[in-house]
């Protein structure tokens, strides 16, 4: 059936029954439907009765999830429906028309401000035409909608935000939950974040009420196959007031997900904001849903999002969450925050490893969400933020699902990772390797980890083992990992570390470590500094060559993430080889050029030394963590467990 038939066959129906008959329709036959509806309404060549229910079929399209339209041809048809509100007798049809235009402006945010003048000449015109309370009351509010977008245009560069309250403790507990899986972990575990929670949330919300943002440290994380993730480490004030902001948002962001979407949702009964279901749980359930139904169905498609959180545009995320949320403050501090890291290295999207982020992307994934739940009974899914997976006994109606798929996302400029995007049998999935870490092995209790393994095998498996092998105190299988192949596996880097350390294999790796160091020059490699962990807080002959190095580091300063640990070591290892090198690090830079993530890292740990406490406390720190110096009378953070066992 053609479009025209197919429209011809809508409206023949009742107005009761046409959402059921459009939403059931895949998204690219609703793009189609909602362009054609809104052409014959604005050539005003249909008769009146058909008008009221093109209208209604607009308004029903417009009201879902997918985007359909971008920001320029909306704000012309927004215009466009003014105007018809404006000029038509009936007012059933000026309120359908007002209604309509009232959706489209609901789906503007980036190019609004451009054009604020003249929409405002346009609504005040319609206002004074429109006599009706509903019409003024739709009019009004879209008046508040570009008056705020004028607002945010005109403001200054240091503007200024009105909040309502923040729950500033429950946002510091979910950070500190949070942080246990960072990337990049800090040796004191971010003492400051607590601080901040429990006695000065008052600092958090003069930080949000200021369009500011401190600073932030490019991350490259290496993958499993080659090639790096970029990422950021927030400072902790920044990202205790993007969790709380996101906490006060998270209900219209995540509250309505789908039974079959897991991770980083809030709780499944009775949700309430800032409160969320305890990952390791969801991972169980996604697990052992996508088991279950690989066991099934005959056939499984496995789709990843390409850079999915690096990719994510904001515009459209924000104008996703303005439509159910209210608190303008909230939603222009958000934009204000990506606003400043998209402006820095590796700040494109949203932040990735983030709890936060990753509530704020369930809105943008809305529109995926709406379409696989409209599949029907023949399809089964489940999703773990963009690891999507889609089964069926129909292997061609699953490729019709992958192509609608991908229209979908490029509603909301998203796209597929063609290289991890497949349809496969079913009882071939264990044999997919990277679908391995979805299906555990029974427990081992005498595991071996053979290169074999940790080349096959999937990071939280091999965590499993290390972490087995260590508490039998059994290192024969890391004794086996050859001198020259254990920087193959960075992407693992923080558990082999571990394994490294507490075995004494670390004084095997001392040469090749201080090569790799030497080799991989870029301040952001992650690498530099998770491999540094597999030395030992006890001072030792073999680290001499390991201490120089971290001393080299410490007076350069040309390895960022590898200063804090560089530190912590050095002041470790002080009594058996001295403090120097932190003698010589220049706790004054006064002149703008200081780098506060490292000389947080080397305050924090040179405090342990009598005679660095007094330079310490004198440095030129950024205020917050000045602030928790002197609320702690400058005593020395300890450290996080897991810089502390051996």
């Amino acid at each position: 059936m053609n479009d025209t038939a197919e429209l011809t066959k809508l409206l023949a129906e009742d107005i009761e029954d046409l959402a059921e008959s459009i939403t059931a329709k895949p998204p690219s036959a609703q793009k189609r439907l909602l362009l054609q509806c809104i052409e014959q309404v604005l050539s005003k060549s249909s008769p009146c009765k058909d008008v009221i229910k093109l209208l209604a079929i607009a308004q029903i399209l417009l009201s879902g999830s997918y985007h359909f339209i971008d920001e320029t041809d909306a704000i012309k048809f927004f215009r466009q429906f003014v105007e018809l509100s404006i000029t038509e007798e009936s007012v059933e049809t000026k309120d359908s028309a007002l209604t309509i235009a009232s959706l489209l402006l609901n789906r503007v945010r980036q190019h609004l401000g451009k054009e604020t003048e003249s929409i405002s000449i346009m609504l005040n015109d319609a206002k004074r035409a429109l006599s009706s309370a509903r019409q003024a009351a739709v009019l009004s509010a879209m008046q508040n909608k570009v008056q705020a977008a004028k607002t945010r245009l005109e403001a200054p560069k240091s503007r200024t935000f009105k909040f309502p309250d923040l729950d500033i403790a429950r946002a510091a507990q979910n950070v500190m939950e949070d942080a246990a899986g960072d990337w990049y972990q800090d040796p004191w575990g971010w003492p400051e974040v607590n601080w901040l929670g429990r006695i000065r949330p008052n600092i958090v919300m003069e930080r949000l009420s200021e369009d500011a943002c401190g600073w932030s440290v490019p991350l490259d994380v290496s993958k499993r196959y080659g090639g790096v993730r970029p990422a950021i480490v927030i400072n902790p004030l920044d990202r205790v007031a993007f969790q709380a902001l996101v906490d006060d948002i998270s209900i219209e962001a995540a509250a309505d997900l789908p039974s079959w979407v897991h991770g980083w949702r809030l709780a499944r009964s009775h949700p309430r904001k800032g409160r969320y279901e305890s990952n390791h749980a969801e991972w169980n359930r996604f697990s052992g849903r996508v088991t279950t139904l690989c066991k099934f169905y005959k056939f499984t498609a496995h789709l990843d999002i390409r850079s999915f959180f690096a990719t994510v545009d904001t515009s459209c995320l924000l104008s996703q969450l303005s439509r159910r949320y209210r608190k303008a403050p909230v939603i222009d501090r958000l934009e204000s925050y990506f606003y400043a890291w998209q402006r820095r290295q590796n700040g494109t999207g949203i932040p990735q490893r983030f709890s936060a982020s990753s509530v704020l992307a369930h809105a943008t994934l809305r529109p995926l969400d709406a379409f696989i739940s409209s599949l029907g009974s023949s399809f089964a899914s489940s999703r773990w933020m963009d690891d999507i997976w889609i089964h069926s006994d129909n292997e061609r109606a699953l490729r019709t699902c992958v192509k609608e798929i991908e229209d979908v996302l490029a509603e909301t400029r998203l796209s597929l990772n063609a290289e991890k995007t497949e349809i496969f049998s079913s009882d071939q999935a264990e044999k997919v390797a990277h679908l391995v870490d979805v299906y555990e092995d029974a427990e081992d209790d005498n595991p071996t980890l053979s290169l074999e393994d940790l080349a096959a095998e999937p990071p939280f498996q091999i965590s499993k083992k290390v972490a087995k092998l260590l508490k039998n105190k059994n290192f024969t299988s890391l004794n086996e990992i050859p001198e020259d192949r254990w920087m193959e596996f960075s992407y693992i880097s923080k558990v082999l570390a571990k394994g490294f350390r507490v075995s004494g294999d670390w004084k095997r790796f001392v040469d090749t470590y201080i090569v790799f160091v030497h080799t991989h020059v870029s301040e952001g490699n992650l690498s530099v500094a998770s491999w540094g962990e597999m030395f030992p807080n006890k001072a030792d002959e073999a680290v001499r060559k390991i201490r120089d190095l971290f001393f080299e580091n410490i007076v350069e300063g040309d390895r960022r993430l590898l200063t804090p640990l560089a530190a912590q070591r050095l002041v470790a290892w002080s009594d058996h080889f001295g403090p120097s090198g932190l003698t010589d690090f220049n706790f004054d830079q006064t002149d703008g050029s200081a780098d506060m993530f490292s000389l947080r890292g080397v305050s924090f740990a040179t405090l342990q030394l009598r005679g660095l406490k007094e330079k310490t406390a004198k440095a030129a720190l950024d205020p917050v963590t000045a602030s928790f110096l002197k609320d702690t009378s400058f005593e020395a953070p300890p450290l996080s467990a897991r810089f502390t066992s051996e």
